[in-house]
């Protein structure tokens, strides 16, 4: 093979790389998100766009059991109204900067702020706000977590957990009969770093951290390839209101 081929190769082989390279940052993907949640459907315009308009992308999870409707503000902008007690929104564009999110009851515009939290927000980037109750108090807080939506490996699934549950400080996750946790240690308002898993349909049980009998069991998780998805558990594993999963799925496509 001449040195001539033997430099187009290495050419094209470092071209595919630098194509490969510049679609794994949430800014460079060109596709709409289309997001499915206990909520509904929604579809997001491509982060490339939003970028390009210097925006943005959060949606607002509500899981405080004690506000059955909020508005979300995001300095003083109201982002969201009346959502109720697990609504999970649609992405909404917001301004890049930093931001102070602060959750009232629904309608109560002027009232003191349940909880609030300053964030600084990248153009074309995705967040996901989360009000939970704080522990052993009926207060609120709020969590500003940054999504990572890029594409997982081909034939893989990508996964993440939030433990919004106040009475489980610490959990594991197992797949049934597994002596190996999926996920481990998470704590209280807590979440997991993405993980890609092998697609799966299935239970999944969480325990207390350390221990071997199961507090709650998702009957029937599923997990596709080439889908992004974030596990929320709510409730109290002890008393009301009870405890539950709440999963958003976010997958590449307008008609995914």
């Amino acid at each position: 093979m001449g040195v001539n081929m033997n430099r187009r190769i290495a050419m094209v082989v470092m071209f595919a790389g630098m194509i490969a390279g510049a679609c794994t940052t949430e800014q460079n993907q060109s596709l709409p998100v289309t997001s499915k949640s206990p909520s509904g459907v929604s579809t997001t315009p491509p982060s490339r766009a939003a970028e390009t308009r210097n925006r943005a992308l959060v949606r607002f999870v509500q899981v405080v059991p004690e506000i059955d409707s909020a508005d979300l503000f995001a300095s003083d902008l109201l982002v969201f109204t009346s959502i109720p007690y697990q609504g999970v929104t649609a992405y909404r564009e917001v301004p890049d900067e930093s931001l102070t999110f602060r959750l009232r009851p629904a309608g109560q515009h002027m009232a003191e702020p349940v909880a609030q939290e300053s964030e600084g927000l990248s153009a074309g980037k995705h967040y996901t706000v989360i009000s939970m109750r704080d522990e052993k108090t009926a207060k609120a807080d709020i969590r500003v977590v940054e999504d990572d939506l890029v594409p997982p490996t081909p034939g893989k699934a990508k996964v993440r957990w939030i433990n919004a549950t106040p009475d489980l400080k610490e959990i594991d996750v197992y797949s049934p009969g597994a002596d190996k946790a999926l996920f481990s240690g998470l704590n209280f308002k807590d979440n997991t770093k993405y993980a890609e898993v092998t697609p799966m349909t299935g239970p999944l049980e969480v325990h207390r951290a350390g221990e071997k009998t199961p507090v709650f069991t998702i009957d029937n998780a599923t997990f596709q390839p080439g889908t992004i998805y974030t596990v929320i558990l709510t409730g109290n594993a002890s008393g009301q209101p009870p405890m539950r999963s709440i999963i958003v799925e976010d997958r590449f496509g307008a008609n995914s």
